[in-house]
């Protein structure tokens, strides 16, 4: 009796938007820049060294005041309860938290909460596009020939580059913007 070995398909990498993907970290790092200043902001108020930074980010501005409450306890005492009247009475000009909170919230930044501390939430893996059978792979494989005796062919003679995409049934196609061959990416 013969063994029938099983071959597992293998995904390959077809491409990966790191341009897309750069965006997304610099738009998370301008999220968590914008937390900051926020967080700097209520602390020139209140003295909390434990803030939980979740609650915080969910709602700034009710989080703040319910910290402030807490921390003028003298006044509150004198009967004056409202958050809103207890940062009147101190001089605090809420529309600064106000405007930091909906500049937060307008940032289409991504972040996560881990232990506690923010942190970018971007996966590589969102930016990349993978094979998903033999015949992808194939087609691929068969791609990357191509495009590399493309390229030794350059070296001798002139290719008229435009013609590429319908010459090789759009399995590749020439950039011009970024003066190389490439994928096509939509067959994947």
């Amino acid at each position: 009796m013969q063994e029938v070995k099983e071959q597992r398909f293998k995904k390959l990498m077809v491409s990966f938007d790191e341009k897309g993907y750069q965006k997304a970290v610099d738009s998370a790092r301008d999220k968590l820049e914008i937390l900051t200043r926020a967080l700097k902001w209520i602390r020139q108020y209140v003295n909390d060294d434990k803030i939980n930074m979740q609650l915080f980010s969910d709602d700034m501005l009710n989080f703040f005041l319910d910290r402030l409450v807490e921390n003028n306890k003298e006044i509150t005492k004198l009967g004056i309860r409202k958050p809103d009247k207890i940062a009147d009475l101190l001089g605090i000009n809420l529309m600064e938290l106000s405007s930091i909170q909906k500049e937060y919230e307008d940032c289409r930044g991504v972040i996560k909460f881990v232990k506690g501390v923010a942190r970018e939430n971007v996966n590589e893996e969102d930016y990349k596009i993978y094979t998903k059978n033999e015949q992808q792979n194939a087609e691929y494989k068969l791609a990357e020939k191509v495009i590399h005796i493309l390229k030794q062919a350059e070296e001798h003679c002139n290719i008229n580059k435009h013609m590429v995409r319908q010459t090789f049934g759009q399995l590749i196609y020439w950039n011009p913007v970024e003066n190389d061959y490439h994928y096509n990416i939509n067959k994947f």
